[in-house]
């Protein structure tokens, strides 16, 4: 009789209300996670397109305001990826919790929310309709591969192995 019990409060919430902070304390966390990944790679990527960038005149011998600069190139890509991230994040755990199944359908729908946000934030519709394809398939081809981008390599089973023989000092 306590196995029953026992196994009841293992698969089931105490209630519906824990249930929901569950699954709300996941989608919070993933979300966060797209948000920080996002902005720590723009930061990045910020930094190598300042240093690419030609400084102007005025800054080039003078190294602060350069720094200042390169900063506020990093905070810009930074919070745009961010954004996407975010977005990305957000509308795939949220088609997941609506939908009710894990499945490919859930990452185009965050690949096409990130897509319109980089839209909407570059001013250019037309590079948003592209982000949003190119965001969508990016994440189809992932998740219809196992989360996986690695394939099982080449394997040419007409070539003989090579036999190796370990050196042996004498």
């Amino acid at each position: 009789m306590m196995d029953q019990e026992d196994e009841q409060k293992k698969t089931w919430a105490s209630s519906p209300q824990e249930s929901f902070d569950e699954d709300e304390q996941g989608c919070l966390l993933k979300a966060g996670k797209g948000l920080v990944t996002g902005f720590m790679t723009g930061s990045l990527l910020g930094a190598i397109f300042s240093n690419w960038s030609d400084v102007p005149v005025v800054l080039r011998d003078k190294p602060w305001p350069a720094l200042v600069r390169t900063g506020g190139v990093m905070v810009q890509h930074g919070s745009t990826l961010g954004a996407v991230g975010l977005a990305f994040a957000a509308v795939d755990c949220a088609s997941e919790s609506v939908r009710g199944e894990k499945d490919w359908v859930n990452g185009v729908l965050g690949g096409l929310a990130g897509g319109a946000l980089l839209g909407l934030r570059s001013g250019n519709p037309r590079l948003g309709v592209l982000s949003m394809g190119a965001l969508a398939a990016t994440s189809a081809v992932v998740d219809m591969s196992g989360h996986s981008l690695r394939g099982g390599g080449f394997r040419d089973e007409g070539t003989p192995v090579r036999r190796t023989f370990p050196y042996a000092p004498s």
